[in-house]
């Protein structure tokens, strides 16, 4: 008399077969989710603000610089001398707080693509282990592989539904920082 063998419990439908590599554009995965586009879309903003403050900044230097040139007649050799110094040393503190400010927006711009590139290998992981594989390799690095393993279409879909905040809150120079 057999006895009967324990239920076996299905898997679900939606899970692919394991597979021990999988490969992923990581490049794509980062340039084409949302966050990626929204990191992107950030950061061009900030560049287009730092560099409009920086004109903005220069273009009253030069009207400074201008206005001092025309009064030059009407002022002694000191106190033409002394203006230009002023001047010179207002040229030099804007220039290093401009230079300041940049290097505090690169700081954190470098800190925020490392927050995504940390979010989106959460995705990865999670992937590694729901399809059982042991291997994740980059797809830019694989000569060739059938399609089936190609998980990149998934992360992007997955990475985009994660919101990562990249606290980006350094003030630029005129805009009070």
């Amino acid at each position: 008399m057999a006895t009967p063998a324990a239920p076996q419990q299905a898997e679900p439908a939606e899970r692919p077969p394991a597979q021990a590599v999988l490969i992923v554009d990581h490049d794509k995965a980062l340039n084409e989710s949302a966050p990626g586009r929204a990191l992107r879309a950030l950061l061009q903003e900030r560049r287009a603000a730092q560099l409009q403050a920086t004109a903005e900044r220069d273009k009253a230097m030069e009207a400074e610089e201008t206005e001092i040139a025309r009064i030059r007649d009407r002022l002694s050799r000191a106190e033409f001398e002394k203006r230009l110094q002023e001047f010179d040393q207002k040229v030099r503190e804007a220039r290093r707080a401009n230079q300041e400010a940049i290097q505090a927006m690169q700081a954190e711009n470098d800190a925020a693509r490392r927050k995504l590139i940390q979010a989106l290998h959460l995705i990865l992981r999670d992937i590694l282990q729901e399809r059982g594989a042991t291997v994740l390799l980059n797809a830019q690095t694989v000569v060739m592989a059938r399609g089936d393993i190609d998980v990149t279409a998934e992360v992007i879909e997955r990475f985009s539904q994660v919101q990562v905040d990249f606290d980006l809150s350094t003030e630029l120079p005129g805009d009070g920082g």
